[in-house]
């Protein structure tokens, strides 16, 4: 019985120190996740409810997050142009942190549509068949005729073969990053961003040293580690810069350690293309100004996994002391695994290295804690896991601690909604590649989700209406003030993500700016295929489906198969079509695209480096959904698509905006 209390005892001692050590590790992070980031998407907001009451009092139906957008690109590009490109590039790290994260998890902002699919109007299984025949072959006639449009236009105007030299600079040969053919879709993508961005990195001429305070030059460290690295030849803008071989390959490799390091630190999740994937001026922000406590918790979790010791002085980060190469991992997991933790030995190789005093002691991981006692290794461990599952742990305690007894006690559904979304998500993302390929994290999402509303909704005996319903009432942002229709009514889950989606479309500008060179160069290639397809989408997709048996206003809705959400429900809106039908359509297009769109592109014999055909060709058919999967493997695709769904959805909503072709629209379905 004593042994039995004393081991519960210990039991309870190590939960308290873990949860403490792992307060600890992240602190940086969760200030920046739920301090900084609400508050950036929040300034977001207020600027898009301006933007959106100021278009309310004109005649024009535009959505204020595409305006947002296509503002902001205005801005950094006028900033770009008056300042220089340094000092935007410290604006567009401030701005990075609240629409970074809205773009990174732009696809979990999808899953209201799905979710709330049950509320939709019953449809006949004829129609629901001949619905899902014009979906599947429009897409595939759509993908084929605008990427040979693209093809053709590329002839006309010469860009093909000088993109494809171009391309080929830019992307590290493959011995350099071993066989492509074998390396997942998010390490291909690595290679690429980093052989693009790696003159960005050369800017940074000094590197401080293991105590912040010694400063000696890239190549110097780098020659001492690796004297024979690959030269490379890359370009920046249009112009071409050769990068010296001390440098160029070195570089990129570090880069892609540390960006391993950072997101073993995030939720499990994170690894997977899906998630939320920090773009490179987040990263170049964050390793300047971190202090190498998170190195060395980093170091702290892998001793306590593995038992091994970390060498972590002169190669530490990127930008504030050099990472270590995966070269150096095995040397150091294989030869170091004596060195006690007071650094002796670290401190010596630092002294070899670099040629400067080792740097004093590391603090200890309980330094400044709430502990009972010295924390075990137990302790550390479960410090370790909670760390690695950070999101899912708190979204978990949030749901069960608040989100439950809140819903069950005051009926209020949205924490209870929102979290287990989020949970969902991770569980979708979780799933095998080899089924993730052919079931989307949204479709796992969504369904997962519906369930688990229909559980809480029997729980407190209501139906699933009534908790889809609580759901999204339809209180978002926009209908936050001065709506009366909406005055005792509190906003739902789905509400709060179709807020957030807002904000990410006018994170899209970032990307957009970022590769501003290739949109200015291809615009001309990007307006005609833009233009033309949504032309043939607005005049023929209405007739044709009225015409073999769909109903008048789902036979509307397909105008917006391919456009994003945020454009497709005002076109469907001033034509009087079904929003329901053009939701799914419009992220299933997107899903589809992510899913299947390469195959039909490899098809096709569209070239793997053809980043212009493939990133106009799913912009303009697979809308922000495939914009979205694109920055985590093509970003200078990513760029493109975003400006391609932008013009498509525009090109739709002029012409939406035209009183008099409306009436020939709907004239054509029999509507007066």
């Amino acid at each position: 019985m004593i042994m039995e209390e004393h081991s519960a005892k210990a039991l309870a001692i190590d939960a308290v120190n873990s949860v403490s050590l792992a307060a600890r590790n992240n602190f940086d992070r969760l200030f920046r996740s739920f301090i900084l980031v609400p508050a950036g998407i929040i300034v977001v907001l207020l600027a898009l409810y301006g933007v959106h009451s100021a278009i309310s009092l004109t005649p024009v139906n535009f959505p204020a997050s595409v305006i947002c957008m296509i503002l902001l690109f205005l801005i950094l590009i006028l900033l770009d142009t008056t300042i220089g490109s340094r000092r935007t590039a410290a604006v567009s790290k401030i701005i990075d942190v609240p629409l970074g994260f809205s773009l990174r998890w732009i696809n979990t902002f999808f899953t209201p549509s799905f979710v709330l699919l049950p509320l939709s109007p019953a449809v006949g299984g004829a129609e629901v068949g001949k619905i899902a025949g014009v979906f599947i072959l429009g897409f595939i006639v759509m993908m084929v005729v605008t990427a040979y449009m693209l093809l053709f236009l590329q002839k006309i105007f010469g860009t093909s073969k000088r993109d494809l030299v171009e391309r080929a600079e830019e992307v590290p040969p493959a011995s350099d990053f071993g066989d492509r053919r074998h390396t997942s879709a998010a390490d291909s993508a690595q290679d690429l961003t980093d052989a693009i961005e790696l003159d960005e990195l050369r800017q940074s001429s000094n590197i401080l040293g293991v105590n912040g305070s010694a400063h000696h030059s890239q190549q110097e460290i780098l020659n001492l580690e690796h004297p024979e690295p690959v030269a490379s030849t890359f370009r920046r803008q249009g112009q071409k810069i050769d990068i010296p071989p001390s440098i160029s390959q070195q570089e990129v490799m570090t880069n892609r350690t540390v960006d391993s390091d950072l997101a073993s630190m995030g939720d499990g999740s994170s690894t997977n293309s899906l998630n939320p994937i920090p773009t490179r001026t987040s990263h170049i922000s964050h390793r300047q100004s971190n202090d190498l406590a998170r190195i060395n918790t980093i170091n702290s979790i892998r001793r306590v996994l593995t038992g091994h010791s970390m060498v972590h002085g002169a190669r530490t980060s990127r930008l504030g002391a050099i990472s270590t190469t995966d070269g150096d991992r095995k040397s150091d997991d294989s030869g170091l695994h004596g060195l006690s933790e007071s650094t002796a030995g670290h401190s010596d190789r630092s002294e070899s290295v670099i040629g400067q005093s080792a740097p004093p002691p590391e603090e200890p991981a309980h330094a400044g804690l709430l502990l009972i006692g010295k924390p075990s290794q137990r302790a550390e461990l479960f410090a370790a896991k909670i760390t690695q599952y950070l999101d899912t742990f708190l979204y978990t305690t949030v749901f069960f601690l608040v989100g439950l007894p809140v819903y069950f006690t005051t009926g209020y559904a949205l924490i209870a909604h929102g979290t287990f979304t989020i949970l969902m998500l991770f569980l979708g993302l979780r799933l095998p590649p080899k089924i993730r390929r052919f079931i989307h994290p949204i479709f796992t999402c969504s369904g997962l989700t519906i369930l688990g509303i229909y559980v809480m909704s029997v729980a407190y005996h209501r139906n699933l209406d009534w908790g889809l319903h609580a759901y999204s009432t339809g209180r978002t942002y926009l209908t936050l003030f001065g709506v009366d229709e909406y005055k005792n009514v509190l906003p739902g889950a789905g509400d709060m993500l179709r807020t957030v989606l807002d904000v990410s479309i006018v994170a899209l500008a970032l990307p957009m700016y970022r590769y501003r060179g290739d949109l200015k160069k291809h615009f001309i290639v990007i307006i005609i295929p833009n233009v033309v397809v949504g032309l043939v989408t607005f005049f023929a997709y209405p007739p044709l489906c009225y015409a073999i048996g769909i109903s008048a206003e789902r036979s509307l809705s397909f105008i917006g198969r391919s456009v994003t959400l945020a454009l497709a429900l005002p076109v469907v809106q001033s034509l009087g079509g079904s929003q329901s039908l053009v939701a799914v359509t419009a992220i299933l297009s997107g899903i589809i695209g992510v899913l299947i769109g390469s195959y039909i592109l490899a098809g096709l014999k569209i070239r793997e480096d053809d980043y212009l055909t493939r990133g106009i060709t799913l912009g303009i058919n697979s809308s922000a959904v495939a914009t979205a999967h694109l920055l985590t493997t093509d970003p200078r695709a990513s760029a493109l698509s975003s400006l391609s769904f932008v013009l498509f959805g525009t090109t739709l909503i002029i012409l939406s905006a035209i009183t008099p072709i409306v009436h020939v629209i709907r004239h054509m379905v029999g509507l007066p």
